[in-house]
């Protein structure tokens, strides 16, 4: 039971010395779902990012390697 859980980490019944309250609790949960979710909308950082490209081979790759990170593949 949720409630119940809260109540006894509000109490102080847990492994840490840390007592929190449910707001604090909530505060926590936002800023930590948060922090996941700006970690997934990021960019993936591409090793062909910023770089000359002339060969044709490479340069296919270096296209292979944007539609794949960006889920852009056909």
């Amino acid at each position: 039971d949720e409630e119940l859980a809260r109540q006894l980490v509000e109490l102080g019944y847990r492994g840490s010395d840390e007592v929190i309250k449910r707001e604090e609790f909530l505060a926590r949960k936002a800023a930590a779902e948060a922090l996941l979710l700006s970690r997934r909308i990021q960019a993936p950082k591409l090793a062909s990012a910023n770089k000359e490209i002339t060969e044709p081979l490479l340069r296919e790759l270096a296209d292979t390697e944007e539609a794949n990170r960006t889920g852009k593949m056909t």
